[in-house]
């Protein structure tokens, strides 16, 4: 039974690349939490996601965050997918053209406020679990 699930995920996935659009998806993190860093890793990673931006309350977080990881400072001269921007400040990631979704890795009890913004801006949104404090602030966000 267990190879059969296997093929049929198999067969799944070969026809979801098949048929998948070849958008890719620009993201921009908010704040240098260490599960970003695990995230951002697999963003990198991924065929269909791009990493574009680093947003920390301090540049010098967001500078060490991308050095870390060793992604490719700003370059005016390169196409956007290419390089990845420091950013001070997290509405900073509102500003920046070329940003499709902004991953939130923040403390919980920020979120709302985040996510209501990020949405407001016109951005996607990914956030960490547990999504907000209790269900009413969840129901907010997804109103």
């Amino acid at each position: 039974k267990k190879g059969s699930t296997m093929a049929a995920l198999d067969a799944s996935l070969a026809a979801l690349s098949i048929d998948a659009s070849p958008y890719t998806v620009r993201i921009g993190i908010m704040g240098c939490a260490s599960i970003a860093k695990k995230n951002a890793r697999a963003i990198i990673r991924s065929q269909r996601c791009s990493l574009v931006a680093v947003a920390s309350r301090s540049i010098h977080k967001a500078e060490a965050f991308c050095d870390e990881l060793k992604l490719p400072p700003f370059d005016y001269e390169l196409p956007l997918h290419q390089t990845v921007r420091r950013l001070e400040g997290y509405n900073a990631l509102f500003l920046v053209e070329g940003i499709d979704a902004v991953y939130i890795p923040l403390p919980t009890k920020l979120h709302k406020e985040w996510v209501l913004k990020a949405a407001a801006a016109g951005k996607h949104v990914l956030v960490e679990k547990p999504v907000g404090v209790n269900a009413q602030e969840v129901q907010e966000m997804i109103a």
